[in-house]
This record gives structure tokens, C-alpha cells and sequence, in this order.
């Protein structure tokens, strides 16, 4: 349960037992009394100044490993399934960021065919994973490790550019995440072959 106070932390910066209570699917009186209990081990701080606000705790924190991966997601495949199903079996959350509709121009020079809102939804429906976010127009980097505070950061088969940016920022960042680079792929499998392809089978038409 404590991963998923920590996914209602990460959402909302805090929890409280009424959205414990939404979340886990229990009874408010019980979401009260897990927290409770909680807060006497120590998982669980109550934020300063904001009475029923809640937060994991350091101690608590360290019992959630954390991962981090990110990508287009533009159009979902088998080998997109099969690299977040293998990045799960890392951590007990994983949180994806998505790259902005302004992030993909300025990197690939061409627009989304999904547009990030709808990127976020569908990978949010993968059960493999935990929380979604959109990365920011700048691709800062920094503020969503930062934000997420992984203990691993997962990179794809095709990151190393990407793998290397972030190998560069770790030194001048307070945690020391673990990097992880995973080959899990399906052959034939890319966003830009079946772009091409869908592009190829729409001219014929």
C-alpha cells in the first residue's frame, strides 16, 4: 500500500485518507487508521502546517523503489509494451514521462500523430504502469528527477543520447539515481516503420 500513497504523493504532493480511501478502494475509517499506524512507524509524516496532509517520510520513502523511464509513445507497439513490462520488474513504481507535442517538433522535426494528452491516457492504461507525466516544452530534464526522486532511471535500446544527458546530470544532482539500460525489444517493431508504413498503405489508397 505504501507505493501507492507514494503515486498520490508524486499527483498531489500530499495525501489524506479521503483520497487514500479513493485510491486503495477501503473505507475512510480504515484509510485513517493505515495512516495512523503508519504515522507511529514512521513511514508517514504529517506536512508542516497543513493539518490531515500527509507525506512518506524518509524512512518510508526508502521502502518504495522508484523507477524512471521516458519517450515519445507516439504510436504504441508490442516493443513499447515489452521495454515498460521489463522497466516494472525493476521497481515497485514506474513513472513515465511522456515528451512534450513541442519536445517531438523540436527533436524530430515532424508532429505528433497523437497529441501529448492523448499519449498520457494511453500509456496511463498500460498496466505496467504507475504515474504519467508530460515532459516540459524545455525538456528539463533535471525538475522531473528531481520531482520523482527515482532510485533507477531506465533507458530503451534506442536512449543513448538521451542515456548520456542524463549520465552528465547526476553529479549536480542531490540523489544518485542507478542507470539501467534494457534491450527488450520486438523485431520489426518502431513508431518510424510503421509511420512509413502506414504513410506508404495511405498512398496507395
Amino acid at each position: 500500500m505504501i507505493d501507492r500513497l507514494y503515486v498520490l504523493q508524486l499527483e498531489r504532493g500530499f495525501f489524506t485518507p479521503r483520497l487514500a480511501s479513493k485510491m486503495l478502494c477501503i473505507a475512510k475509517s480504515d484509510a485513517k487508521k493505515m495512516i495512523r499506524e503508519m504515522l507511529d512507524k514512521g513511514f508517514v509524516r504529517e506536512v508542516e502546517g497543513k493539518k490531515g496532509r500527509y507525506m512518506l517520510s524518509k524512512k518510508g520513502r526508502k521502502m518504495v523503489r522508484v523507477g524512471l523511464t521516458g519517450g515519445c509513445f507516439d504510436i504504441l507497439h508490442a516493443g513499447h509494451i515489452k521495454m515498460l513490462e521489463s522497466a516494472k520488474k525493476l521497481c515497485d513504481v514506474l513513472v513515465v514521462v511522456i515528451a512534450s507535442d513541442e519536445t517531438i517538433i523540436k527533436e524530430k522535426n515532424r508532429q505528433a500523430v497523437f497529441d501529448e494528452k492523448e499519449r498520457k491516457m494511453l500509456v496511463g492504461a498500460i498496466k505496467y504502469v504507475d504515474f504519467v507525466i508530460i515532459g516540459s516544452k524545455s525538456m528539463n530534464i533535471k525538475s522531473v528527477i528531481e520531482r520523482v526522486k527515482p532510485d533507477i532511471i531506465i533507458f530503451g535500446k534506442d536512449q543513448k543520447k538521451l542515456e548520456e544527458r542524463v549520465k552528465e546530470l547526476i553529479p549536480r544532482l542531490k540523489i544518485k539515481p542507478k542507470i539501467k539500460r534494457i534491450g527488450t525489444w520486438v523485431k520489426g517493431k518502431k513508431s518510424s516503420k510503421i509511420r512509413s508504413w502506414l504513410a506508404k498503405l495511405n498512398s496507395a489508397y
